[in-house]
């Protein structure tokens, strides 16, 4: 009796099991089985992107960014597997950026709350590996035109922050279609949202800036000397933690081609008599020089140095900023030494909203 009740209960565990695997792969052959949509379309996936390059070392691959290029994409949609080449025919279209100012309270490399005007990336900043075509090639669902910058955007005193864009706009595609909207009013503006009863994703005013091999944020330690008109020392103040992971954090932004800006809290006793802000100008040696900008509350200057994995945390060699300069607080000279550890570089994706000036 009890080897019957064994057997059976060994065939039902089998037949369980064979039932189990047969939804199983019942359930993933399904799951490959997908219809195509009716129609194939093509479409700019964001219309107001920031494309930013990354000079200099970064956790990701950033060859293309030191190689002065990159790419800006096109999407086609409406089938599970592409297994064909597409072509998208493009123009950059002026109109798109034509009264297009930036949100005045959106921070992008701005020291005040400020709109922007924004401008057409001039042809002598950059080429195209194709004037007017973009390749999806099959098996992909991506394909884009390549922009090749040169060091002229660079140079130029507005290419850290969104102030250049491309604008481009879909002409004709092999695809069936092109999602160009569906107007709500007549002689619709493709950058009004509320002209739209479905907004286009047929052009993109693509924007493009960088940040230089010095931008990031760095972990900060140092040493302050104070001294009276006299030359005497009346205070020393040293601040740094335990691990270097925990010091203060400081935040270098690029505000030129080799140029980072920061601001720091001058240390004293009792207190701080408040902040200042700095330009650390760079050389191709790494060498600095240090001035304070024209908001900074004391003048400044001095020099530094940064020197590749000149210092460690984590376990993993780090690059760091030596920095050695005089502050003048009315009539004592704060004279600091610091050392600024490099964390990460705080580029994320970005878009961007802009306003149509009336």
């Amino acid at each position: 009796m009890v080897r019957l009740k064994f057997i059976t209960m060994k065939r039902i565990s089998i037949l369980f099991i064979l039932i189990v695997s047969m939804f199983h792969f019942s359930c993933k052959d399904d799951e490959l089985r997908f219809d195509d949509f009716d129609y194939t379309t093509v479409y700019f996936p964001f219309q107001y992107p920031v494309r930013t390059l990354v000079l200099g070392d970064y956790i990701f691959d950033n060859a293309n960014d030191n190689d002065l290029k990159f790419k800006i994409s096109a999407r086609v949609g409406g089938m599970y597997e592409n297994n064909k080449d597409w072509e998208i025919k493009f123009q950059i279209d002026q109109s798109l950026v034509a009264d297009l100012i930036t949100n005045e309270n959106d921070w992008d490399g701005k020291s005040e709350s400020s709109a922007d005007t924004l401008k057409i990336l001039p042809p002598q900043y950059y080429s195209l590996d194709s004037e007017e075509t973009i390749l999806i090639p099959r098996g992909e669902f991506f394909g884009g035109v390549t922009v090749q910058l040169n060091e002229a955007f660079f140079n130029d005193p507005n290419a850290y922050k969104t102030h250049y864009v491309l604008p481009l706009k879909i002409l004709s595609s092999s695809a069936d279609s092109v999602l160009s909207g569906l107007a709500g009013v007549d002689s619709p503006d493709p950058r009004i949202g509320s002209d739209w009863t479905i907004t286009p994703k047929n052009f993109t005013v693509f924007g493009i800036k960088f940040v230089n091999e010095y931008h990031g944020k760095y972990l900060h330690r140092g040493k302050s000397v104070i001294k009276d008109a006299t030359g005497e020392v009346v205070h020393t103040i040293v601040y740094r933690k335990k691990y270097v992971e925990q010091d203060e954090l400081w935040s270098l932004y690029t505000n030129g081609r080799k140029q980072v800006k920061l601001t720091g809290e001058l240390r004293s006793i009792p207190e701080s008599p408040g902040n200042f802000e700095m330009n650390l100008l760079f050389d191709n040696q790494g060498n600095c020089v240090i001035s304070s900008t024209d908001n900074s509350n004391f003048s400044i200057s001095g020099n530094g140095k940064f020197v590749k994995n000149g210092d460690m945390w984590g376990g993993k060699e780090r690059d760091v900023i030596f920095l050695n300069y005089d502050v003048n607080e009315g009539e004592n000279t704060h004279s600091i030494s610091d050392t600024l550890v490099f964390r990460d570089k705080g580029v994320a994706f970005q878009e961007y909203s802009p306003v149509i000036m009336n």
